[in-house]
Parts: structure tokens; C-alpha cells; sequence
């Protein structure tokens, strides 16, 4: 839960989440005052997906709105507003219609059914609903609500996107609060205060700046790459008493502003929409408008003049707000009030997490009695003709495009070294793993003490938990599910779709975990989990801390020779692993 500055700042407004973490999707409502709130929208994207937008309208009949609703599943979730209208309904808000009422619930969603998601499942009535019912003051960032299968940086396709979901924060202007809350789910690449990538489409080794490589011609690659499966929503609210022409000049104001720290943005892959909201009844600060001064990213002049420029002022507070994520977290300038820490925010002071904690997954977490080999297997025949001799071919450690390679190889195939042609046993790899694992329920498990082990990580402010593994990150995410593993839990994740070699997927871990450590993670602040000697070694380079455990292959006194820090033959005792991460 969050308890610095968040749109519930504006006094009148609630923030609730329902999170789906076994499917990856979720939505998130905002509730006004009981009489409701004015407000209005503004549609930046070209691929939008909403409902009761015509409610916002300047001229519109009904004269409020009583919450707006912010939820994935793409269409299918704007079921979700049925459940909304039915909990206002229960408790008698809405607009006065003979001897009942109708709720005005607007909404707008997002595209989540893949890749963390799945096609089958959104949110429904029920989860709506259940949103209300969490509604309150403190507001959970991160991947939760309609954020939980939130990714940027798709302009390569979902292989080198990096996770997305909500962030909020609030401002104070003289007696006026304004507070912003975004889902992130952008195409494009997230930036700071200073321009610099924090968050997008990378390769191996570094951000491509999603932008760049469109101008100089290249083109937007991946399933992601279409109408529909990107979106950013902010919903801007304020105490202040405005009117809906006055709101919809802030919403256009803020749509302007995601520009400043999303690029691209508002591309016919986007579906972007700001929401505009005022409850309060105090006017707005008077002086001059100095529209001018509050579109300046960064600087610090204008950053004061931001907050001293009357009414226009205000617009341009709303403006910067708009551009919040959770990967940055805070607004990258200083302010006064209650509102406001009173401090230039960084990132180190934003996150006083020291340790990245990494974990591997087959073998290590979980046995899913053979689920992989077999779907393995009927990929390589479906797709290649062959499985090569993978009945004696050792997996762990490996990548899947690296055991696809090495089995075709050992056939002797002439596409062995094809990457299209892996690329294509990998994605239908994917399609039958579910199926597989299917089979193998009611065998399939964690470990033991791998629940109360990651329990006990969770519970500390000074950690966040990750995934290195050779698994495709589709594959992981449903190996996980397959023994309820919230993937969501994993904040951090590097994969064999990342990276062939095993050895690169630390470094890339270390990278993505940036917009939430602050910094760099490496030698003991960077601890990798896992069973085999791959995994012990992968982590050289940049000084991870290594810790083994013998429930795969490999004995204990495997891993330490391979350089474990420690090495246990299970988590059951759970303690002693903590202990060994932080020693």
C-alpha cells in the first residue's frame, strides 16, 4: 500500500483493486462522493477500448459522473462496470431515474489477455464489484488492479517489453490538491524527469529507444505490435471547483504531458484516454496562465513556475502528474505541502530495497513431472520432424531455444542453427505446454518450504524477488500457475526468450530491476537461486551471490564446488536460506 501522496490526496475520492495475480489481469475503480463527480475525458489513442465516454461530454444530460473504472481484459473487462453499477445501486447512488437510480460508471480498459494473461479469463461483474469493496484512501501501486498485466516497450514485440502497472501521486498548489493515478501499458519506451529510458523495449544488452529505431525506419515488430494491445490510462483528479469544458482542457493538457515521459505515445497501437475529475469546491489559484512554462520537462525553473502559474498553473500540475508510473514512482520535482515530501525525490531515497533475489524455477521451485520434455518433444516432431535424442538429453540448466538448438543439432538437422526455425518450435512449445501440465496435475508441486521461503523474502522491505530462468517467460508464468505461484510475485524476471546463453540473463535481470532498486544490483546485493551448477556460475561476471539447493540433479557438494555461497538439500527449513541471502 502506498502512503506517500496519491490521488486519493484529493479529498472525496477512493481508489479500490480487484487482482486476478493467477491470470494476470485485474481492474482498478475509481470512486467519487456519494452525489458524484464532474468530469471529462480526453482521448489521445488511436485504438481505445470504453464505455459511457459520452457521459464526459460538455452539454451532457447527466450532470455527474459516480466512478470511473480502469480495467484489463480488452473488451470483455468492461463487464467489469456492470458490477460497479450494481454496488453504487445497492447503496443508492446514481442518477435519479423514477423511483430508483442509475449509476454513470465510465470506463476504459486496457489489452492484458497475453502475454502474462491468459485469453479466457478478465474481469467480470464480480471483480468490479470486489473493486468497490477495497476502495479506500491508501492505494497499492505496482502490479495490481488493472496494471497486473501491464507491459511497456513492445515496439520489438512482448520478447523485449518490460513489465508495466499503476503508479499515483498528488500535489498541493496553494489550497488546491491535485492527484493522478496511471496505468501504464504503453507501446512505448517510460522516461524520467531528464528524458533518460527507465523502462521499454530492450535487446540483450541495452534500452533500442523505441522512438529512434522507428525513425530510422524500423518497424514495429511482435504481436504487440497492433491496434489495441497498448494503453496508458490516467485518471487526473482535483479539489478544485471546475466545470467540464475547464476539465477537459486538463485532460488534453495531461494527454499532452504522457508525451514528455512516453515515446512514442498516442500511436495507432495505443488505446491512451485521461480521465479529468473535480470534487472539490475551491476556485482555482488566480494569476496569469503560463501554459508555456508548465510543458518544460525536467528543469527547475520551470518546475516553479509550474506550481505558480494561477489557473494555468493548475492545468499544468495535472499535466505533469498525468506522466506518473510505477516505474518511476515519484514526480521528479520539489513542492511544499502536506501533499508533497518536500524533497527532490531519487531513486535510492524512493526504495530502500538492497537485495535482488533471483530465483530458478524447474527443479528449484517446482517439478512439474515431465511437462516440458513432453511438450519439447511434440513441438520439435510438429514442427521439425524430429525431437533429436532427447531422451537422454539432459535439460537443466539450459535455455529452451538452447535445448531446441542443441537437440536439432545432435539430429543433425540443417535448420539447427536457424533462428526463425527455433523461434517457431518455441512458440509451439508454448502452445502445448498448458495441455502437458494439465496432465501432469495432481503430480505436479513445489518443493518444500518454497511457500513459506518466499513468504518470509516477501516480508521484508529490503527485498524484491525475481525469476532467472531458462524457461520462454510465457512458460514460466504457466509452470508457475500450474502450482499456485502467483507469477506476479516475481517483480523481476529474465528468460530464455531473453537471451540463448544463461550467462546473459543476470545482467538483464540486474537491468529491468532498475525502476525499482534505483540503481545497478551486483555482487552480494544480487543473489541467484537455483539447483544446478548453470545457475551457480551464471552470476559470476557481475559477483552474484550464489545459493544452491539439491532438490534437481545436483548434490550439495556439486553446487559448492561449482562456487556456491551456501547449498542446502531443501528449503524446508526456510530460515537458514533467508539467513544465507543476507549474510
Amino acid at each position: 500500500m502506498s502512503s506517500q501522496p496519491a490521488l486519493t490526496s484529493v479529498a472525496g475520492l477512493l481508489v479500490g483493486h480487484f487482482t486476478d495475480g493467477a491470470v494476470a489481469t485485474g481492474c482498478t475503480v475509481v470512486l467519487g462522493p456519494p452525489d458524484g463527480m464532474r468530469a471529462a475525458a480526453y482521448v489521445r489513442g488511436r485504438a481505445t477500448g470504453t464505455r459511457e465516454l459520452d457521459a464526459l461530454s460538455p452539454g451532457h444530460l447527466v450532470p455527474a459522473v459516480h466512478a470511473l473504472l480502469l480495467t484489463g481484459g480488452s473488451a470483455y473487462g468492461l463487464g467489469a462496470a456492470d458490477g460497479v453499477m450494481r454496488w453504487l445501486a445497492e447503496r443508492g447512488r446514481g442518477f435519479p431515474a423514477g423511483a430508483g437510480v442509475v449509476p454513470i460508471v465510465p470506463a476504459a480498459v486496457i489489452f492484458d489477455l497475453a502475454p502474462l494473461g491468459r485469453p479466457d479469463r478478465w474481469p467480470t461483474a464480480d471483480g468490479g464489484a470486489a473493486a468497490c469493496d477495497a476502495a479506500g484512501v491508501a492505494v497499492a501501486e505496482g502490479s495490481v488492479g488493472a496494471g497486473t498485466g501491464a507491459t511497456v516497450g513492445k515496439v520489438l514485440g512482448v520478447a523485449g517489453a518490460m513489465k508495466g502497472g499503476v503508479g499515483t501521486w498528488a500535489e498541493r498548489s496553494g489550497d488546491v490538491v491535485v492527484g493522478a493515478l496511471a496505468v501504464v501499458n504503453a507501446f512505448g519506451d517510460v522516461r524520467d524527469g531528464a528524458g533518460q529510458i527507465i523502462a521499454g523495449a530492450r535487446d540483450a544488452q541495452r534500452f533500442v529507444d523505441a522512438a529512434r529505431y522507428l525513425a530510422n525506419g524500423g518497424a514495429p515488430g511482435g504481436s504487440f505490435a497492433r491496434a489495441g494491445a497498448n494503453t496508458t490510462l490516467v485518471v487526473a483528479g482535483t479539489s478544485a471547483q471546475m466545470e467540464r469544458t475547464q476539465l477537459a482542457e486538463v485532460a488534453r493538457s495531461a494527454c499532452d504531458a504522457l508525451a514528455q515521459r512516453i515515446t512514442p505515445v498516442g500511436t495507432q497501437f495505443d488505446g491512451d484516454i485521461v480521465f479529468a475529475v473535480s470534487v472539490g469546491d475551491r476556485p482555482p489559484p488566480t494569476g496569469p496562465a503560463r501554459h508555456g512554462d508548465g510543458h518544460r520537462a525536467g528543469g527547475a525553473d520551470g518546475q516553479r513556475d509550474e506550481r505558480s502559474a494561477g489557473a494555468g498553473g493548475l492545468t499544468a500540475v495535472s499535466y505533469r502528474l498525468s506522466a506518473v508510473s510505477f516505474l518511476e514512482g515519484l514526480l521528479s520535482f520539489e513542492t511544499d505541502g502536506p501533499c508533497s515530501t518536500n524533497r527532490k525525490p531519487t531513486a535510492d531515497s524512493r526504495q530502500p530495497v538492497s537485495k535482488l533475489v533471483l530465483f530458478d524455477i524447474d527443479g528449484t521451485l517446482l517439478w512439474t513431472d515431465g511437462a516440458g520434455r513432453r511438450a519439447i518433444r511434440a513441438a520439435l516432431l510438429a514442427e521439425m520432424g524430429t525431437a533429436g535424442p532427447i531422451d537422454g538429453y539432459r535439460l537443466d540448466g539450459k535455455t529452451d531455444p538452447q535445448i531446441v538448438q542443441e537437440l536439432l543439432a545432435a539430429a543433425g538437422h540443417p535448420d539447427a542453427a536457424s533462428p526463425a526455425h527455433i523461434e517457431q518450435v518455441c512458440r509451439r512449445y508454448v502452445s502445448l505446454l498448458q495441455g502437458e501440465l494439465e496432465v501432469s496435475a495432481g503430480r505436479s508441486r513445489t518443493y518444500p518450504g518454497v511457500p513459506e521461503l518466499l513468504d518470509l523474502l516477501e516480508r521484508r522491505a529490503d527485498a524484491v524477488l525475481g525469476l532467472l530462468t531458462g524457461n520462454l517467460a510465457e512458460g514460466a508464468a504457466l509452470k508457475l500457475r500450474a502450482v499456485g505461484l502467483d507469477p506476479g510475485r516475481f517483480r523481476v524476471g529474465a528468460y530464455g526468450s531473453d537471451a540463448a546463453e544463461r550467462s546473459q540473463l543476470p545482467a538483464i535481470a540486474a537491468q529491468r530491476a532498475v525502476p525499482l532498486l534505483g540503481r545497478v544490483v551486483s555482487g552480494n546485493d544480487l543473489v541467484i537461486v537455483g539447483d544446478t551448477p548453470a545457475d551457480v556460475t551464471c552470476g559470476a561476471s557481475l559477483g552474484a551471490r550464489a545459493i544452491g539447493v539439491a532438490t534437481g540433479s545436483f548434490s550439495r557438494a556439486d553446487l559448492l564446488e561449482a562456487g556456491a555461497y551456501a547449498a542446502f538439500d531443501s528449503f524446508a527449513d526456510p530460515v537458514p536460506v533467508v539467513e544465507a541471502v543476507y549474510a
